[in-house]
């Protein structure tokens, strides 16, 4: 099945902040297979746009660093799922991301606590036989209640 990341980027890093990137890469995957990879330059534009870009793009899955609570929610409601608090070398988050490795520590974000991806995870499907690790997938419902979402 073939998959579409996304991915801000900095120079060759993952950019801190999803909402201020002002270039992303665009992968497309088949299980833990790469098979293209582009970069598309973003301008600057409110929460929704940005979000109707991405899914334009055929944008599945976000990995990125820090993002705000709009983005979020815009992307959300495009249907895209959102891994944020990431950082590191773009090669790099992609390996862990084949190998479910997103979790260990080297990938979070400077100044975010260990933990904060917890409060966005949610349950995925079975992806090649293994559930998905802590910090792969997006916040859950009852997490969205407690940071005042509807």
């Amino acid at each position: 099945m073939t998959t579409t990341l996304v991915i801000p980027v900095w120079n060759d890093h993952v950019s801190t902040t999803l909402d201020f990137a002002r270039r992303i890469v665009v992968v497309k995957t088949d299980g833990a297979k790469e098979l293209s990879r582009s970069e598309v330059s973003l301008i600057d534009e409110p929460p929704e746009s940005r979000a109707r870009r991405l899914r334009k793009l055929g944008g599945q899955i976000v990995l990125c660093g820090a993002v705000s609570v709009p983005l979020a929610r815009a992307v959300y409601r495009m249907g895209i799922e959102l891994i944020p608090f990431l950082s590191g070398k773009v090669d790099d988050v992609i390996a862990a991301y084949f190998c479910d490795r997103l979790a260990d520590p080297r990938f979070l974000l400077a100044g975010s606590a260990p933990g904060t991806r917890r409060r966005w995870r949610r349950r995925c499907a079975n992806r090649g036989g293994r559930r998905c690790e802590r910090g792969r997938g997006a916040r859950t419902q009852t997490n969205n209640q407690n940071e005042g979402g509807e």
